[in-house]
């Protein structure tokens, strides 16, 4: 575009310069150089904003490279996040259906085995029932041999080998059966005894341990009641007046005589122990304690007590006894006791039998 500015100045300059003979003192031409320098400013003034607009364009086109590249990255990493999260949830769909394929076969193995066992428990019901028709079939040649006992034979020999043969044979043939019944038998409950198993594996190891623990809770309480009882039966065997000192090497009591005989009572301590809190207990657990002692100078000879709620622990000592109850949900209605009978020193001792 300049080039042609310039073009058009020069034309402008040769058109003058053939009439400046025309204008006197060259006026024209000053006021032409004016105007084309005054053109020439404003076409640098045009270039130079048409520069800077470009360069802003440039710069405008850089930030959105940079904001586009950026975009894509962004993208990228989305991308890549997507397919991780993806692999993950193909993954873990992966252990879902193997651990359902898992717990399935299981099942159908047990349920195949379970269909096994009812089949060879069929079977050795059937087998009972066989071995229940041999016994009629046993008993039935019995009374036909009596029945030929009791009639007309030719040969007394000749009928009791007959009898014998037949007998023989049915049990040899019972016997058979009872031993094939008998194998049937324990590989049913071999199998039976495997299968349980294999369930009782699958259950919870908590309950078993609780199971466990309540089992022997029990075991404890009966022996805790064979204890009193067998203390209390002692107890009975010495007469009034005396108490059990001791059992001799022959098995026998050894009773003595009591110069006095104290009995103390001591009713049971109620107490509790908060076992669920939040902001405050929630939830309690009830239960009694208490200890009886014997005067200075007695020695214990019994003991007896109450224990609402059953016996959790008892402690007997030279001369006091301490019982403790079970813990309950709920707090009981009713006061136990424990209750000491003491001595002081013996005067007589025997042996009741």
């Amino acid at each position: 575009m300049k080039a042609l500015l310039y073009c058009i100045v020069l034309v402008a300059l040769t058109i003058s310069q053939a009439h400046a003979k025309d204008t006197p003192n060259g006026k024209p031409f000053i006021a032409l150089e004016e105007q084309i320098a005054a053109t020439n400013a404003a076409i640098d003034a045009t270039n130079e904003a048409v520069e800077a607009t470009n360069g802003a364009v440039e710069a405008t086109n850089e930030a959105l490279d940079a904001s586009n590249a950026a975009t894509d990255a962004s993208i990228q990493a989305l991308n890549a996040a997507d397919a991780a999260l993806q692999a993950r949830d193909d993954f873990l769909q992966s252990q879902i259906d193997l651990l359902n394929m898992t717990l399935s076969d299981q099942l159908v193995i047990i349920n195949a085995r379970f269909e096994e066992l009812e089949d060879q428990i069929e079977s050795v019901d059937a087998q009972s029932q066989a071995a229940d028709a041999l016994m009629a079939e046993k008993i039935e040649l019995n009374r036909v041999a009596i029945d030929l006992l009791t009639g007309q034979v030719d040969s007394q020999e000749q009928l009791n080998a007959y009898q014998t043969n037949l007998i023989n044979t049915l049990f040899s043939r019972v016997n058979s059966l009872d031993t094939s019944v008998a194998s049937n038998q324990y590989v049913a409950l071999q199998q039976y005894q495997t299968i349980a198993n294999q369930i009782r594996s699958i259950q919870s190891e908590d309950s078993y341990t609780s199971s466990q623990i309540s089992y022997l809770q029990s075991q404890l309480s009966v022996a805790t009641s064979k204890i009193n009882t067998l203390s209390n039966s002692l107890g009975r065997e010495c007469i009034d007046g005396y108490y059990v000192a001791g059992v001799q090497t022959d098995g026998r009591l050894l009773c003595r005589e009591a110069s006095d005989i104290v009995v103390v009572t001591q009713p049971l301590t109620k107490t509790r122990t908060c076992v669920s809190e939040f902001i405050g207990c929630l939830d309690y657990e009830y239960w009694q304690y208490g200890t009886a002692y014997c005067p200075t100078g007695y020695k214990r000879t019994a003991t007896s007590y109450s224990t609402p709620g059953g016996l959790a622990s008892n402690q007997n000592y030279y001369s006091a006894a301490y019982v403790r109850t079970s813990r309950t949900d709920s707090e009981s209605t009713a006061t136990g006791y424990v209750k000491v009978t003491c001595s002081n020193d013996p005067l007589y001792e025997y042996t009741p039998y």
